[in-house]
Order: C-alpha cells, then structure tokens, then sequence
C-alpha cells in the first residue's frame, strides 16, 4: 500500500506502508463483485423473468472473475475462506431470487461451481506452478525455501500442497502439476 505524504511537507515523495491491510485486495474484490450486480440489473439484464441459463452464464463469466481476481495472491487464512465463501453463496442467490436462510447446495450444482475453499486452494497452485515456470523466480523461491519463515507465501503454498496426497514421492513442480 502507497503513502502520498502532504505535498507541502515532501512534494512528490512517495512512502511504502510497511504494515498494508491485510484485507485490501480483498475488499476491493468485495466492493467490485457486490457492485457488479446492480449494474447488470439497472440495464435490466437480471429481472426475475431472466432465463436461468443466461443467469448462470452471467455469473461464472461476469460476476466470479470479478470476485476471483487477485485471490490467488493473498494469505488463504480460514476467515479470507469463509468470508469469500459467504460472499460467494449470497451473491448465489440474489442472481437467482433465493432467500438468504437457503442452502446453496443445490445451486451449486445446477451452476456447476465448485467449492470455493477448493477453487480458491486450485488458483494458489496453479499461479505458484506458473511462478516455478521462471527461472528467475524459481531462484528466488530456492532462497525462500532454506530461510524458515511460517508467514511467507511460499511456506503457505507449501502447506497446501501437503494436505494432498500423492501416489509417490514427487518433487516440487510434480507436485503442483498433480
């Protein structure tokens, strides 16, 4: 997160916040997809006669890209999960007219969407896959591995990547792969 300090004290000087909040890109993602869907109803392409079809179309192309982006860098922590995945369920059925004591079992399925904690662990190894792909980054992340560290994002990919298992011993980049 960026400072700009007062231009009378240091015109033009640019500050690095040392302790960002950790729920910004988060809430950004929030704002975005909450704000996604009033203006899909004020031009009056969601109204209650809407095809159900073109309801589920909307929001796996419109609205959960708008909610996902940027999840695949943040600290999955159990209340970034259950937060996105309540999110996620209420926005489930206000696209189709379902009271909020429902359960989103159901429309789950209809939708064909996964579980967010799964989707959202499947983006953190598919874009840590994509970062080993580099070499450059793939050094850094070497360098990374042999400082003990419980808070980076590289030891909290690796924790993920523990909780499955595998048919044999693998490597790093298998093990994303798989």
């Amino acid at each position: 997160m960026f400072v700009y300090l007062n231009q009378e004290e240091q015109p033009g000087l640019l500050v690095l916040d040392v302790k960002p909040n950790k729920g910004s890109i988060h809430e950004a993602r929030k704002r975005a997809a909450l704000g996604a869907l009033p203006r899909l109803k004020n031009l009056e392409i969601f109204t209650e006669n809407t095809c159900p079809f073109l309801k589920r179309h909307l929001y796996k192309t419109y609205i959960l890209p708008v909610l996902m982006y940027g999840m695949e860098t943040i600290c999955l922590t159990k209340t970034n999960k259950k937060e996105v995945t309540r999110l996620e369920n209420n926005l489930l059925k206000y696209v189709y007219y379902v009271p909020k004591r429902c359960r989103t079992t159901n429309l789950r399925l209809i939708n064909n969407v996964k579980k967010t904690h799964i989707r959202l662990k499947q983006m953190h190894i598919e874009f840590f896959e994509r970062l080993l792909e580099n070499e450059f980054t793939k050094s850094i992340i070497k360098e990374l591995l042999n400082v003990e560290n419980d808070k980076d994002y590289v030891s909290n990919t690796l924790d993920l990547l523990n909780e499955i298992e595998y048919e044999s011993s693998m490597d790093l980049i298998d093990k994303c792969k798989y």
